[in-house]
Parts: structure tokens; C-alpha cells; sequence
């Protein structure tokens, strides 16, 4: 068994260097198995980390990834092919599926590039004002304390902007008109260190993390336990490869490493 062109990671950390799986919460669906694992197609050098989706959009850049982005026949993405702008591909997340493949098919080779999907949640700043108000900007940790990044909309005599943020916590202020002053609508507050106080925004991670284990590895094939997962994407050689389901449990994942 090769350790240099394998390992092993998790949605949630690197575990041990055999090989790629990955897994989350997400419905069983029918594995591909690819007819070719040779290394014979090097458009493809090294094992392709997987690429973190910042959004429900988001490009790629081919570059990053395969030398020769001439020789690829075509790609599809939740079994479509994605939109591509000069050398970026547009991959627009539309299930709910923490993870997918983006297939990229070269000559008899199809590679697979794990794709994860932003943790990035919703959150929108609302400002009830009146006519004499021109201007509501918001400055703080998610716009590195910049009014000019902000980007409210009026309706009416509210304004509003909506705010794409990983689980965590963040300060802010709102600046009406150039001064500064807490969201009125938001009682979540916290010291700034200086006498005043900020208004702070929870961003809370709901998602449970997985845990795989080994559970055994016997002539080329390796049983996985997962706790928190109901699926599991195994790579080889940056191609997927067929996993299964045991019978008796159903987190108990199998795959075979090819010859």
C-alpha cells in the first residue's frame, strides 16, 4: 500500500495519511465506480485538496488544479456542467448536502474534486429610520470595522443589508449620517474595552461534527465507523471510488482500495 499517495481527512480535521474520505450529514446516494485508478493521466499531479465553497456562489479556477485545462473534455457539477467565466468555473450550491464532487472528465480519467459547502449562515442588519436619514452604514468585524464596505438598501425609511457569516461572534456598529451608535434592535452587546459598548451578532454552528474510525482493514479493504455521518465519499488517486453500507449497521462504511 502506498502512504504517499493516500491519506485520510474528515469534514473536520486531517487524521492519518491511507486515504481520502470524507464525510458529513447527508442522504445516501449510488457511488460511481471508476474504470480507470492508473496514473498514466497526469493532468491531475498530486492528491487535489478539496476546495472550500465561500458562498452559495463561488468560482474555482482550473488552474489551481489540473496543468493542462486544455485537455479536459468536460465537467459536471450536481450532474450538471457549471457556468465558466474566462478560466473560473460558477458553482452554485443547490442542495443540502454538505459535501459533492466536481467531476472533471479528461481523456478515459474522471477526476473528482471534493467540494464543501460554505458554513456561511444568513444574517440580516435592519435600521428603521426616517426621512431626514441619507445615509446607514454598518462597520465591525465582518467588514474589518469599514463603513465604506457596507451596502444598505432602503425601503421606504428602512434600510437593510444582508450579511453571509461563519458560525462565531461579531462586533458592530451602526454609523447614521456618520455617527456611530448601537443597533436598536439587537440587545446583544458587549464592552469595546474603551468605556462604550458594541453590538454583537451570535452566528451559531448547528451542525454536527463527524468522527470516523478504522474499524478494520483486511486485503485491500477498509471498514470505516462513522458517528454523525450517513455517507462517506472515499478518493483514490483523485478518483472516487465505490463505498457501501454494512447490513447490520449503517454507519459502518466499506470500501475497496483498487489493485
Amino acid at each position: 500500500m502506498n502512504h504517499q499517495n493516500t491519506r485520510v481527512t474528515s469534514t473536520l480535521k486531517l487524521a492519518w495519511a491511507s486515504i481520502i474520505i470524507l464525510s458529513s450529514i447527508i442522504s445516501c446516494s449510488p457511488k460511481k465506480q471508476n474504470s480507470s485508478f492508473t496514473e498514466s493521466n497526469s493532468n491531475l499531479v498530486g492528491l487535489a485538496s478539496y476546495y472550500q465553497m465561500k458562498g452559495e456562489v463561488d468560482t474555482l479556477i482550473i488552474e489551481d488544479y489540473f496543468l493542462h485545462p486544455n485537455q479536459i473534455d468536460s465537467i459536471k457539477f450536481f450532474g450538471n456542467r457549471p457556468a465558466q467565466l474566462d478560466n473560473k468555473l460558477v458553482l452554485d450550491w443547490k442542495a443540502t448536502t454538505a459535501l459533492e464532487n466536481l467531476e472533471v472528465y479528461s481523456g478515459d480519467t474522471i477526476f473528482s474534486i471534493l467540494i464543501k459547502k460554505s458554513q456561511k449562515q444568513k444574517y440580516e442588519l435592519s435600521f428603521e429610520g426616517n426621512e431626514n436619514i441619507k445615509l446607514v452604514q454598518a462597520k465591525g468585524e465582518f467588514n474589518s470595522w469599514n463603513p465604506g464596505n457596507s451596502n444598505f438598501i432602503k425601503e421606504g425609511n428602512t434600510w437593510k443589508q444582508t450579511l453571509w457569516l461563519a458560525p462565531g461572534q461579531y462586533q458592530y456598529l451602526f454609523v447614521i449620517d456618520g455617527a456611530e451608535t448601537l443597533d436598536p434592535t439587537n440587545l446583544e452587546q458587549v464592552s469595546n474595552g474603551m468605556g462604550g459598548f458594541n453590538s454583537l451578532i451570535k452566528i451559531k454552528d448547528e451542525s454536527a461534527y463527524p468522527i470516523l474510525s478504522t474499524v478494520k482493514y483486511e486485503n485491500n479493504q477498509f471498514q470505516i465507523e462513522g458517528i454523525n455521518t450517513d455517507n462517506v465519499i472515499a478518493l483514490w488517486q483523485n478518483q472516487e471510488i465505490e463505498t457501501s453500507t454494512s447490513t447490520e449497521a449503517s454507519n459502518i462504511f466499506t470500501m475497496h482500495i483498487p489493485e
